[in-house]
């Protein structure tokens, strides 16, 4: 199960990416791909969906970012040095 994002920004509707590249609109089961609808029993409840009950969406639309509602990533970066000396 693959998980999108479809829509303009700041639009953008939930959907499953279908078996052959079509996007199905779940927003009537979950509201965003963030938070709770990421949890173990909410991605359970979508994997057993069937595509055939769901609305297709336009194909042609822009998929969105992965995730919404991101607040703020902190990412720590450490950086050291090796001398090609020390490594023989």
């Amino acid at each position: 199960m693959k998980l999108l994002r479809i829509g303009q920004p700041g639009q953008e509707k939930p959907a499953l990416l279908g078996p052959n590249g079509e996007y199905y609109d779940v927003s009537a089961y979950i509201d965003d791909v963030a938070g709770d609808a990421l949890s173990d029993e909410k991605l359970n409840e979508l994997s057993q969906l069937d595509y055939v009950d769901l609305p297709q969406l336009d194909a042609n639309e822009r998929i969105g970012a992965c995730v919404g509602n991101v607040g703020k990533f902190i990412w720590k970066f450490d950086v050291f040095w090796v001398d090609q000396n020390d490594i023989r």
